[in-house]
Protein backbone atom coordinates (compact mmCIF):
# COMPACT_ATOMS: atom_id res chain seq x y z
CA UNK A 1 0.00 0.00 0.00
CA UNK A 2 1.69 3.35 -0.82
CA UNK A 3 2.20 5.72 1.73
CA UNK A 4 1.21 8.69 -0.82
CA UNK A 5 -2.59 6.76 -0.68
CA UNK A 6 -2.29 7.24 3.54
CA UNK A 7 -5.30 9.74 3.12
CA UNK A 8 -7.02 7.59 0.83
CA UNK A 9 -7.44 4.44 3.58
CA UNK A 10 -9.19 3.34 6.06
CA UNK A 11 -8.43 1.42 8.61
CA UNK A 12 -11.01 -0.63 10.91
CA UNK A 13 -10.41 -1.75 14.35
CA UNK A 14 -12.81 -4.39 15.60
CA UNK A 15 -13.07 -5.65 19.03
CA UNK A 16 -11.05 -2.27 19.84
CA UNK A 17 -11.59 -2.49 23.46
CA UNK A 18 -10.32 0.79 25.09
CA UNK A 19 -9.47 2.02 21.78
CA UNK A 20 -5.90 2.46 22.35
CA UNK A 21 -4.51 1.14 18.96
CA UNK A 22 -7.20 2.68 16.51
CA UNK A 23 -6.17 6.19 18.57
CA UNK A 24 -2.58 5.75 17.92
CA UNK A 25 -3.47 4.62 14.51
CA UNK A 26 -5.25 8.18 13.91
CA UNK A 27 -2.72 10.10 14.59
CA UNK A 28 -0.69 8.93 11.98
CA UNK A 29 -3.03 10.77 9.59
CA UNK A 30 -4.81 7.84 7.75
CA UNK A 31 -8.11 8.96 6.08
CA UNK A 32 -10.43 7.39 8.09
CA UNK A 33 -10.13 5.20 11.47
CA UNK A 34 -12.85 3.19 12.87
CA UNK A 35 -13.15 1.15 16.41
CA UNK A 36 -15.62 -0.92 17.01
CA UNK A 37 -16.52 -2.21 20.32
CA UNK A 38 -19.32 -4.21 21.40
CA UNK A 39 -18.80 -3.96 25.37
CA UNK A 40 -20.71 -1.55 27.10
CA UNK A 41 -18.01 -1.27 29.99
CA UNK A 42 -15.23 -0.56 27.46
CA UNK A 43 -17.50 1.89 25.76
CA UNK A 44 -18.10 3.64 28.90
CA UNK A 45 -14.41 4.33 29.00
CA UNK A 46 -13.93 5.41 25.94
CA UNK A 47 -16.86 7.66 26.63
CA UNK A 48 -14.87 8.83 29.82
CA UNK A 49 -11.38 9.28 27.88
CA UNK A 50 -12.64 11.40 25.32
CA UNK A 51 -14.24 13.58 27.73
CA UNK A 52 -13.78 17.53 28.38
CA UNK A 53 -12.46 16.14 32.05
CA UNK A 54 -8.82 17.87 32.85
CA UNK A 55 -8.96 15.63 36.49
CA UNK A 56 -6.06 13.51 36.68
CA UNK A 57 -6.77 10.30 38.90
CA UNK A 58 -5.56 7.93 40.97
CA UNK A 59 -5.55 3.78 39.96
CA UNK A 60 -5.32 0.93 41.92
CA UNK A 61 -5.29 -1.54 39.22
CA UNK A 62 -4.44 -4.46 41.39
CA UNK A 63 -6.14 -3.72 45.06
CA UNK A 64 -9.75 -5.79 44.03
CA UNK A 65 -7.43 -8.97 43.95
CA UNK A 66 -5.20 -10.91 46.52
CA UNK A 67 -3.91 -13.51 44.33
CA UNK A 68 -0.45 -14.70 43.28
CA UNK A 69 1.03 -11.51 44.68
CA UNK A 70 4.85 -11.71 46.74
CA UNK A 71 3.82 -8.54 49.67
CA UNK A 72 1.64 -5.74 50.16
CA UNK A 73 3.36 -3.15 48.35
CA UNK A 74 2.77 -4.23 45.03
CA UNK A 75 -0.89 -5.06 45.91
CA UNK A 76 -1.08 -1.38 46.39
CA UNK A 77 0.85 0.08 43.19
CA UNK A 78 -1.19 3.10 41.50
CA UNK A 79 -0.70 4.94 38.75
CA UNK A 80 -1.97 8.42 37.25
CA UNK A 81 -4.32 8.78 34.59
CA UNK A 82 -5.85 11.83 32.53
CA UNK A 83 -8.48 11.50 30.19
CA UNK A 84 -7.05 12.13 26.59
CA UNK A 85 -9.95 14.61 26.03
CA UNK A 86 -10.01 15.71 22.38
CA UNK A 87 -10.68 12.51 19.82
CA UNK A 88 -8.80 12.78 16.45
CA UNK A 89 -10.95 14.15 13.78
CA UNK A 90 -10.37 10.92 11.34
CA UNK A 91 -11.43 8.69 14.57
CA UNK A 92 -15.12 6.93 14.20
CA UNK A 93 -16.13 5.19 18.04
CA UNK A 94 -18.69 2.69 16.84
CA UNK A 95 -20.72 0.92 19.90
CA UNK A 96 -22.05 -2.23 18.28
CA UNK A 97 -21.59 -5.54 17.08
CA UNK A 98 -18.71 -6.21 14.08
CA UNK A 99 -20.59 -8.71 12.49
CA UNK A 100 -23.68 -5.70 12.10
CA UNK A 101 -21.31 -3.15 10.87
CA UNK A 102 -21.62 -1.41 7.51
CA UNK A 103 -18.61 0.42 5.76
CA UNK A 104 -20.27 3.81 4.76
CA UNK A 105 -19.22 5.75 1.58
CA UNK A 106 -16.61 2.78 0.96
CA UNK A 107 -16.48 3.84 -3.00
CA UNK A 108 -14.17 6.62 -1.63
CA UNK A 109 -11.66 4.99 -0.33
CA UNK A 110 -8.49 3.54 -2.60
CA UNK A 111 -7.42 0.92 0.77
CA UNK A 112 -10.08 -0.46 2.99
CA UNK A 113 -7.79 -2.45 5.97
CA UNK A 114 -9.42 -4.71 8.64
CA UNK A 115 -7.05 -4.82 11.28
CA UNK A 116 -7.85 -7.60 14.00
CA UNK A 117 -5.62 -7.84 17.00
CA UNK A 118 -6.51 -10.59 19.65
CA UNK A 119 -9.81 -10.34 18.33
CA UNK A 120 -11.14 -13.47 16.09
CA UNK A 121 -11.03 -16.17 19.28
CA UNK A 122 -13.81 -13.87 20.75
CA UNK A 123 -16.24 -15.14 18.09
CA UNK A 124 -19.15 -17.43 19.22
CA UNK A 125 -18.93 -18.13 15.71
CA UNK A 126 -15.62 -17.75 13.81
CA UNK A 127 -17.29 -17.79 10.22
CA UNK A 128 -19.60 -15.12 10.97
CA UNK A 129 -16.17 -13.01 11.58
CA UNK A 130 -14.66 -14.12 8.56
CA UNK A 131 -17.83 -13.60 6.15
CA UNK A 132 -18.01 -9.68 7.42
CA UNK A 133 -14.46 -9.12 7.07
CA UNK A 134 -14.41 -10.26 3.70
CA UNK A 135 -17.72 -8.08 2.91
CA UNK A 136 -16.20 -5.20 4.24
CA UNK A 137 -12.63 -5.48 2.23
CA UNK A 138 -13.92 -6.95 -1.56
CA UNK A 139 -13.18 -3.83 -3.61
CA UNK A 140 -16.42 -2.38 -5.25
CA UNK A 141 -14.50 -0.76 -8.18
CA UNK A 142 -10.87 -1.39 -9.99
CA UNK A 143 -9.49 1.02 -8.22
CA UNK A 144 -10.25 -0.31 -5.02
CA UNK A 145 -8.20 -2.97 -2.89
CA UNK A 146 -8.98 -4.85 0.14
CA UNK A 147 -6.39 -5.71 2.84
CA UNK A 148 -6.69 -7.78 6.25
CA UNK A 149 -3.94 -7.58 9.00
CA UNK A 150 -3.95 -9.92 12.08
CA UNK A 151 -2.36 -10.36 15.26
CA UNK A 152 -3.37 -12.53 17.82
CA UNK A 153 -3.96 -16.23 19.34
CA UNK A 154 -6.73 -18.15 18.92
CA UNK A 155 -7.78 -18.96 22.65
CA UNK A 156 -11.52 -19.49 21.97
CA UNK A 157 -13.95 -19.26 24.71
CA UNK A 158 -16.31 -21.53 26.02
CA UNK A 159 -19.31 -20.93 23.72
CA UNK A 160 -17.33 -21.22 20.66
CA UNK A 161 -19.20 -22.96 17.71
CA UNK A 162 -16.13 -23.16 15.46
CA UNK A 163 -12.63 -23.82 16.62
CA UNK A 164 -10.15 -23.61 13.74
CA UNK A 165 -6.21 -24.38 14.27
CA UNK A 166 -3.90 -21.76 12.61
CA UNK A 167 -3.32 -24.04 9.54
CA UNK A 168 -6.79 -24.42 9.02
CA UNK A 169 -8.01 -20.62 9.62
CA UNK A 170 -4.45 -20.37 6.82
CA UNK A 171 -7.05 -22.92 4.29
CA UNK A 172 -10.25 -21.02 4.57
CA UNK A 173 -8.28 -17.89 4.04
CA UNK A 174 -7.55 -18.73 0.78
CA UNK A 175 -10.44 -20.51 -0.11
CA UNK A 176 -12.42 -17.01 0.52
CA UNK A 177 -10.36 -15.33 -2.01
CA UNK A 178 -7.32 -14.22 0.41
CA UNK A 179 -3.87 -14.14 -1.00
CA UNK A 180 -1.31 -13.96 2.02
CA UNK A 181 1.30 -11.49 1.55
CA UNK A 182 2.86 -12.96 4.34
CA UNK A 183 2.58 -14.74 7.36
CA UNK A 184 4.11 -15.68 10.91
CA UNK A 185 3.64 -18.60 13.60
CA UNK A 186 5.98 -16.80 15.99
CA UNK A 187 6.41 -19.51 17.91
CA UNK A 188 8.16 -21.28 15.08
CA UNK A 189 9.69 -17.87 14.07
CA UNK A 190 10.56 -16.01 17.31
CA UNK A 191 12.49 -13.18 15.32
CA UNK A 192 9.16 -11.78 13.88
CA UNK A 193 8.62 -10.73 17.76
CA UNK A 194 12.18 -9.90 18.36
CA UNK A 195 12.00 -12.28 21.06
CA UNK A 196 13.60 -15.99 21.69
CA UNK A 197 10.54 -18.00 22.41
CA UNK A 198 8.14 -15.59 20.16
CA UNK A 199 5.99 -15.62 23.18
CA UNK A 200 3.81 -11.73 24.20
CA UNK A 201 2.22 -11.20 27.45
CA UNK A 202 -1.77 -10.24 27.38
CA UNK A 203 -2.04 -8.48 31.02
CA UNK A 204 0.19 -9.89 32.60
CA UNK A 205 1.93 -8.34 35.58
CA UNK A 206 5.47 -8.65 35.85
CA UNK A 207 5.40 -8.44 39.72
CA UNK A 208 2.91 -11.90 39.72
CA UNK A 209 3.76 -15.15 40.76
CA UNK A 210 1.40 -15.80 38.05
CA UNK A 211 2.66 -14.65 34.03
CA UNK A 212 0.31 -15.16 31.02
CA UNK A 213 2.21 -15.39 27.73
CA UNK A 214 0.93 -16.25 23.96
CA UNK A 215 2.04 -17.42 20.41
CA UNK A 216 0.81 -15.40 17.81
CA UNK A 217 -0.76 -16.25 14.36
CA UNK A 218 0.47 -13.07 12.35
CA UNK A 219 -0.58 -12.28 9.08
CA UNK A 220 -1.49 -9.63 6.46
CA UNK A 221 -3.81 -10.88 3.66
CA UNK A 222 -4.74 -8.89 0.13
CA UNK A 223 -8.32 -9.43 -1.58
CA UNK A 224 -7.88 -11.77 -4.67
CA UNK A 225 -9.65 -8.85 -6.42
CA UNK A 226 -7.06 -6.34 -5.79
CA UNK A 227 -5.67 -4.78 -9.09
Amino acid sequence: MPYIEKTDTVLIFPGSGLGRLSYEFAKFEFGKVISIEYSGLMNAFSRFNYSKSKKSYTLHPYIHTCSDFYNTQSLLRTFEYKPISEKPQNLEIIEKDFTLFELQDKEKYKNVVVVSVFFLDTAENLMDYLDTIERITTPVNKNQKGYWINVGPLKYGSAAQVELNADELKDIRSKMGWNDIDSDYTIYNPKTLGTNNGLVGYVTDKESMWQGYYGLNMFTSKRKENK
